[in-house]
């Protein structure tokens, strides 16, 4: 595969440091799509951890099937305002599912 200064070339799923990216929204739909599990379920964070979910994206990724994959199973839509909890339960440690209570002074 041929470079050029400031073309990254188009299909390619490799980002500028040689990775596979992978988004919560891909995150999400494939789990909703392959396992059905909810990002608000008490399963989701250890099924991503356990099953090394992102690694699965890459591959699907890497082969071009992550759309067919994903188009297969009819998935909802996940609401916004469940991501923070999604996040919380797959381990970040920087997303709280529900801000932290703070004391007025």
């Amino acid at each position: 595969m041929r470079f050029e200064c400031g073309r990254v070339p188009r299909g390619d799923p490799y980002d500028l440091f040689g990775e596979i990216p992978v988004t919560l929204e891909e995150l999400l739909a494939w789990m909703l799509a392959v396992p059905g599990i909810a990002p608000t379920s008490a399963r989701f964070g250890p099924y991503v951890r356990g099953y090394d979910v992102v690694e699965k994206i890459r591959a699907a990724k890497r082969s071009g099937t992550l759309e067919a994959i994903l188009a297969a199973r009819d998935t909802p839509a996940a609401a916004p305002y469940r991501l923070g909890a999604a996040l919380a339960a797959c381990g970040s440690p920087r997303v709280h599912a529900r801000p932290p209570h703070r004391r007025s002074a």
